[in-house]
């Protein structure tokens, strides 16, 4: 009950209101069935004692009428069920989607892209699934109740004996599985991810795969993966049907074993025909309600791994909620760049307990200049980027843009929230492209209608991009596929340039986001920056010599600190 109450408090107040009206909605529908059955019991003693056939008609009409009408609202209600559910993984997905694009950055790191992909909608619908098999879970619970007093009316002493022996029955086979089907569902989810991830793996590696000749160790490992997860699908289905038919042949013999204690008992059933009528009735009706209700606690059950995994991504972004709702509070400071940006005895390491990235690092980027990183693979001139641009924290220090501290979060003036987003524009060293046309790859994320043509254009000569452009048949209309499959190491790295050089900033970062370059074609592109964007600063993280010579200032990272090559 505490993941049911959890997910009603975490559904807006629209949708609980509408949850509540699906319950009491539900409870109609069986309410005519036990209504209907219970109005045999009058008419068949009416035909037993001599009524005219003429004289119970009409009732018969009715409640044939009834149950047509039934029908039609039931088919309403799956619609409101749908409706509900879907609306509710959507909201809930969304959710789960900002969460991923807001969290802070190292716990991002630690996420995988079938972990996240899994937390986005999987176990989000899984959850809202749990919460609707609840609903119709105390439907059911309900129509149980109604039906056994009906049952008891008709059957006395025998139909008590049917009630008791199935309750038993369904407490014993929920309660004798409840952690093996939750075993399941968490196994399940698991293996899913990793056939998720070899997938991934396909795509992502698919030249390194060709080449190195390990598709058919790939394959193999998918299809191991895969194998596994089939197992314990049909291990799990195998076991739920089989439950689920325990349940009901069980139940089936209860029935028996209720008639044999009239049979005992010596009960005249031709004076007790129409109550024995009723009763039969109610147990076939009883039985897949039982069924049911088991079915019902099991898929709970199940979903539980998931849910857990929904709970700490939602509890992550209710605090990310809380955070920003603070933050809302402070006073917002947009820094100027006069002077350029500046750390001061800044000391960085991972939580992890590794040593120190940076210690008491100092680093001047005047506005204006053209500033290059250099230092050996793995010192840490990312982490340095990821700092200066706000994504890490160091432990000690400054990181200032003019008087504006992003460590601290404050400026001459006190505490604010100080937004660097307007002044950066920013390469990675991993490159992220869609799978859509160059136009929307240099746009990035803007909106279609406040497109700049011209501005495309100038930003694509700049990247020494433009005449590769225009000799492809579609032009600025290309699909590229993704992750840019159809161009070049060289075209994508100008693509990517292309869209931060279309951004209106004052400071530009490049993790060495030349690289699959020429020599000529780097410093061709850095002359163009300089020419078309004057009075811009540019920071770049480069392992080419040349181009570091290219710059008019150079630091080496080295020893965890700055130092001043020129």
């Amino acid at each position: 009950m505490t993941s049911i109450r959890y997910m009603l408090e975490t559904i807006d107040r629209k949708d609980r209101g509408r949850f509540v009206r699906f319950i009491l909605l539900s409870l109609l529908s069986p309410a005519l069935d036990i209504f209907s059955i219970s109005m045999l019991l009058p008419i068949l003693s009416d035909l037993a004692s001599g009524e005219p056939a003429d004289s119970v008609l009409p009732r018969i009409f009715v409640i044939g009428a009834m149950l047509l009408l039934k029908t039609v609202y039931d088919i309403l209600l799956r619609r409101l069920e749908d409706s509900f559910r879907c609306d509710c993984i959507h909201k809930l997905s969304l959710r789960i989607f900002e969460l991923s694009v807001s969290e802070d950055f190292p716990a991002h790191r630690k996420m995988t892209h079938s972990t996240n992909l899994a937390r986005v909608r999987p176990d989000v619908t899984s959850s809202v699934n749990m919460l609707l098999s609840a609903a119709l879970l105390t439907v059911d619970a309900l129509t149980f109740v109604g039906f056994a007093a009906v049952l008891m009316v008709a059957a006395g002493f025998t139909g008590l004996f049917c009630l008791l022996g199935i309750s038993v029955v369904l407490c014993l086979l929920f309660f004798a599985n409840r952690a093996r089907i939750k075993a399941y569902g968490e196994k399940i989810r698991n293996m899913e991810i990793k056939a998720g991830e070899m997938v991934y793996h396909a795509f992502g590696a698919y030249k390194e795969v060709r080449i190195d000749g390990r598709r058919d160790e790939l394959v193999r490992r998918f299809d191991r993966a895969s194998a596994e997860l089939i197992k314990e699908q049909k291990k799990y289905s195998l076991f739920a049907g089989g439950t689920a038919v325990l349940a009901t042949d069980v139940l089936q013999a209860f029935v028996f074993f209720g008639l044999g204690l009239l049979i005992l008992f010596k009960v005249d059933f031709g004076a007790h025909l129409t109550a024995f009528a009723v009763a039969v009735t109610v147990l076939i009706k009883l039985m897949p309600l039982g069924a049911r209700l088991l079915h019902g606690l099991m898929n709970m059950t199940y979903a539980k791994s998931a849910f857990l995994n929904f709970k700490k991504a939602n509890d992550e972004w209710t605090a990310l909620q809380k955070n920003a709702d603070a933050a809302e509070n402070l006073r917002v400071r947009k820094p100027s760049f006069d002077k350029g940006v500046t750390m001061k005895g800044v000391t960085f390491s991972y939580e992890d307990g590794t040593e120190p990235i940076l210690e008491n690092a100092d680093i001047t980027v005047p506005k204006g200049a053209t500033v290059a990183i250099t230092g050996s693979s793995g010192i840490g001139k990312t982490t340095f980027l990821d700092l200066l641009i706000g994504l890490l924290k160091p432990q000690k220090g400054e990181i200032l843009y003019d008087d504006a501290d992003i460590a601290a979060g404050s400026d001459a003036d006190g505490a604010c929230r100080i937004e660097i987003g307007g002044l950066i524009s920013y390469i990675p060293q991993d490159i992220y492209l869609n799978g859509y046309t160059i136009r929307e790859n240099v746009t990035f994320l803007a909106p279609a209608e406040e497109a700049d043509e011209a501005r495309i254009e100038e930003c694509l000569r700049i990247a020494k991009l433009y005449d590769d452009v225009c000799a492809m048949p579609d032009g600025l209309d290309t699909l590229i596929g993704e992750s840019g499959v159809r161009l070049s190491g060289g075209q994508r790295q100008r693509l990517a340039l292309a869209r931060a050089l279309y951004k209106d900033f004052e400071l530009l970062i490049l993790d060495e986001a030349t690289a699959s370059l020429d020599m000529e074609t780097e410093t061709a592109i850095l002359e163009s920056i300089r020419e078309k964007k004057p009075g811009k600063t540019v920071l770049l993280v480069t392992h080419h010599t040349g181009l570091a010579e290219a710059c008019e200032m150079q630091y080496r990272l080295e020893d965890r600190k700055f130092t001043r090559v020129r």
